[in-house]
C-alpha cells in the first residue's frame, strides 16, 4: 500500500543521495590525499588515517563507476527489447541516477554521468600534481574543459533541455575561468602583482566564480 511506496522511494532517494554523495567527494579526495603524501608523506597518525580513507573511497569509487558503465552495458544491449528492457528498469529501480536522465543512442552518451565523475578526478590530479607549474597545470585544465564541450555537441547526452543548458553554463564558465587563470601563469604577463592585466583578470575570475555559484543554485530550484 502506500506505506510500501513511501519507504521504496525513501530508500530509492537514500541511496541516490548517497550515490550522489560518494561520486561527488571522489576528486575532492584525491585532491586532499595527493597534497598530503606531498607535503605530509605518511609521519602522522592523522596522514596515515588520511591515506586509509582516501584509498577506501577511491575504490568506493572506481566500483560506482564500473558497475555505472556495466548497468548502461547491459541496458544497451536490452533496449531494442521493450519487454526485457522494463524488466530492467524495475529491478534496477534504485540506480536508474545512472542512466535515466541521459539520452541513451550510443553507450558513450548513455554513460555520460561516468564521464563527468572522470573528468574531475582528473582535473583534481591536474592541480594537486602540477601546483607547481602554473602554465602546464592550467594549460592542461583548458584543454580538458574543451574535450568536455566537444563531448556535449557530440554526444548531446541530456534528455533534458534544463540539464543541458546548467552543464554547458558550468563547462563555458569553467573555461572561462581556467583561460584567465592560463593567461595570469604566462611568464611576464602578471610579473607586477600590482598590474592592470593581473587586477583585470582577478577580479574576473572572481566574477565567475560567484556567476557560477548562483547560477548553480538556480538550475538546482
Amino acid at each position: 500500500g502506500w506505506f510500501s511506496s513511501l519507504l521504496e522511494k525513501l530508500v530509492a532517494g537514500t541511496l541516490n543521495f548517497a550515490v550522489v554523495q560518494a561520486y561527488g567527494c571522489l576528486d575532492e579526495v584525491l585532491f586532499d590525499f595527493i597534497l598530503d603524501v606531498k607535503t605530509n608523506p605518511l609521519n602522522t597518525v592523522y596522514s596515515r588515517l588520511n591515506l586509509f580513507c582516501a584509498i577506501a573511497f577511491v575504490c568506493l569509487g572506481i566500483f560506482l563507476i564500473l558497475f555505472n558503465i556495466r548497468l548502461i552495458w547491459k541496458y544497451q544491449k536490452l533496449k531494442k527489447n521493450l519487454n526485457e528492457l522494463e524488466n530492467f528498469n524495475v529491478k534496477n529501480v534504485y540506480w536508474e541516477l545512472f542512466y535515466s536522465d541521459f539520452n541513451d543512442a550510443n553507450p558513450w552518451s548513455h554513460s555520460f554521468l561516468a564521464l563527468v565523475v572522470l573528468r574531475s578526478m582528473v582535473s583534481s590530479l591536474i592541480v594537486a600534481v602540477l601546483y607547481d607549474y602554473p602554465l602546464m597545470q592550467t594549460l592542461y585544465l583548458v584543454i580538458l574543459d574543451g574535450i568536455m564541450i566537444l563531448l556535449l555537441i557530440i554526444l548531446k547526452p541530456f534528455r533534458t533541455l534544463r540539464a543541458t543548458i546548467s552543464q554547458y553554463y558550468y563547462e563555458v564558465l569553467t573555461l572561462l575561468v581556467h583561460i584567465c587563470t592560463l593567461i595570469l601563469s604566462i611568464p611576464g604577463k602578471s610579473a607586477s602583482p600590482s598590474g592592470t592585466l593581473t587586477t583585470v583578470l582577478s577580479t574576473t575570475i572572481i566574477y565567475l566564480n560567484t556567476i557560477l555559484g548562483t547560477g548553480g543554485i538556480g538550475f538546482m530550484f
